[in-house]
């Protein structure tokens, strides 16, 4: 029983053999001048076919050829082969991979795959396919398919973000016809099926590209130089917590970025603010109330008293100040985190400069600059001088002042200051020079208080001066003019009304 079994066997593997060999042989003689299965040329399934009926296939795969272009804007273009004369050049490339893959014979090439993808040669009609493209409604434009410029990138203040941004560039629709050629005949020539050229940027771009970039020098230089001017805080210490400050937001009003990147400064806009500044504080000239020697309450205006901020050393300096070039590193850290720290870290803060001052810089009210109990007052209707010293009259005298009906000589009314203090004197004119005591200068014009030395001081009334006033001073006898020189100081207010 065993051995009948064991030839049962044998005879079986001996059936199983020849089987395997048939088979084998079978396939030898199919795929000897075939394609072998489960094979692509191109996209092409030339599984089983002859070498004749594939290229036959390839070239009827060929002439079906189309290439669709999508470009912006959902423009699109489709160039069929049979519009542009598509053709086989010549088989050679098929040639060498069909005898390339039957060289050798594996029995795995039966059940493995193979997808070829080779460049074959074409023929091109290159005048249709310039004109097809060249005409397309992607190079032309439409009134549904309107061309767009492409725009610069640019770096511009963001009211919303409160910083300045870098505005990326926009790539337009406009198309080089040539470039679009170049690349749609090489996709032809490679039969590739789809073109997307929506995003094609740089060099290699067939779209009209923008001059500068989000990565141009020029705005990168544009945004650094822009807000480093920009984030700076200029502040003046006015006192009693009182500051003026010009902000990133007055700044912004001011520069202009040069297309090199360079940020210019409008001097005149920063002039403005600073001449608003002054004149906040100013209050040489201004009209103050005043209660005269006999308790009447009057305005006096105009004269020299009172505070001025140098106008052109502010502008100077602030200007300066702004135009000079800034470190990077704490701008970018108030840019990244706007908090008081890094906003003290681009603040300057001064002291402001005066060309004039006074007694007192009051913020709250400006015009209470001089000091109530040390002072001076000229009454020229009454023709008489007051001095106030700690508060209460100490000196109280006749004068004799300018001639009011020549306007060259008639002692001009204001609030004005002690600028100067000799004991002797010479005053001088166009057609004098007369020696004097006890100078007092109230004015850079030349009008002070001095002794003069009249001879109808004992024919003296109130209306002396208008027969035979001064050249502007206020004429005292010398006692007066002596107690005087000894009371008044320097810078002490003189109010001249009349």
């Amino acid at each position: 029983m065993k051995k009948k079994n064991k030839l049962l066997v044998a005879v079986g593997c001996f059936v199983a053999a020849d089987v395997a060999v048939g088979v084998f042989l079978a396939a030898l003689f199919k795929y000897d001048k075939a394609w072998y299965p489960n094979t692509t040329f191109n996209g092409v399934d030339v599984s089983g076919m002859s070498y004749e009926e594939s290229v036959e296939a390839i070239t009827k795969d060929i002439s079906d050829y189309s290439l669709t272009i999508k470009g912006r804007d959902g423009a699109g273009l489709v160039i069929k082969g049979e519009d542009i004369d598509l053709e086989l050049a010549n088989e050679s490339e098929i040639a060498k991979v069909y005898n390339e893959e039957h060289d050798t014979f594996a029995i795995g090439k039966m059940t493995g795959s193979r997808q070829y993808s080779v460049d074959l040669d074409v023929n091109i009609n290159q005048a249709k396919l310039a004109q097809i493209v060249s005409n397309s409604e992607m190079v032309t434009g439409s009134d549904k398919y309107p061309l767009r410029e492409p725009v610069n990138a640019r770096v511009e203040y963001s009211d919303e973000k409160k910083t300045v941004v870098v505005i990326p560039e926009q790539g337009g629709n406009i198309i080089d016809a040539s470039a679009l050629m170049v690349k749609t005949n090489d996709a032809v020539s490679r039969l590739e099926k789809e073109m997307d050229i929506s995003e094609d940027t740089g060099e290699d771009s067939v779209y009209k590209q923008p001059a500068v970039t989000s990565e141009s020098e020029s705005i990168l230089k544009a945004y650094h130089n822009y807000n480093t001017t920009l984030y700076q805080w200029l502040s003046w210490d006015m006192g009693d917590g009182q500051y003026e400050t010009i902000t990133p937001d007055d700044i912004r009003k001011w520069i202009k970025l040069l297309p090199d990147g360079r940020v210019t400064m409008d001097k005149d806009g920063l002039s403005k603010w600073i001449e608003d500044f002054c004149l906040k504080y100013k209050t040489v000239g201004a009209t103050r109330d005043f209660t005269t020697h006999d308790g009447k309450k009057i305005q006096v205006s105009g004269g020299d008293y009172g505070w001025r901020i140098d106008y052109d050393k502010t502008l100077e300096a602030a200007y300066e100040q702004l135009t000079m070039e800034k470190e990077w590193g704490a701008v970018e850290q108030y840019i990244n985190s706007p908090t008081s720290t890094s906003q003290d870290n681009l603040t300057t803060t001064w002291e402001p400069v005066f060309s004039n001052t006074a007694f007192k810089l009051d913020c709250s009210n400006i015009n209470n600059d001089w000091d109530p109990k040390n002072y001076s007052e000229v009454d020229i209707s009454e023709q008489k001088v007051y001095v106030y010293k700690d508060g209460k009259l100490a000196h109280e005298c006749i004068c004799v002042t300018g001639l009011p009906s020549d306007p060259e000589r008639k002692t001009k009314l204001g609030c004005y200051y002690v600028k100067e203090k000799k004991e002797s004197y010479v005053l001088t004119g166009d057609d004098y020079s007369t020696p004097t005591k006890y100078w007092i200068r109230i004015m850079w014009s030349g009008t002070g208080y001095h002794y003069m030395n009249r001879r109808d001081w004992s024919s003296w009334t109130k209306d002396l001066y208008k027969r035979r006033g001064s050249h502007g001073c206020v004429n005292l006898q010398y006692d007066d003019a002596q107690a005087l020189y000894g009371l008044i100081n320097f810078y002490d207010a003189v109010f001249i009304h009349e």
